[in-house]
């Protein structure tokens, strides 16, 4: 895999993930508009883990030396 293609896939996997995290709070804040348990929110608790994989893929872009 060329710089250039790995530098792609890490970029790709980011908006991926950004895409998921953000589909994840929006269902959150729905959960919560409906009257959801703020101790017991699957889908709040679905949205924090979201956002562990974006951190955890911008973490990885940001390692590259390119």
């Amino acid at each position: 895999m060329t710089p250039e293609e790995k530098r792609i896939e890490l970029l790709e996997n980011s908006i991926y993930e950004a895409r998921r995290f953000i589909k994840k709070a929006e269902s959150a804040i729905k959960a919560y508009k409906n009257g959801a348990d703020i101790f017991r929110c699957v889908e709040n608790a679905s949205a924090k883990r979201a956002s562990l994989d974006l951190s955890e893929s911008l973490i990885e872009l940001r390692k590259t030396t390119f």
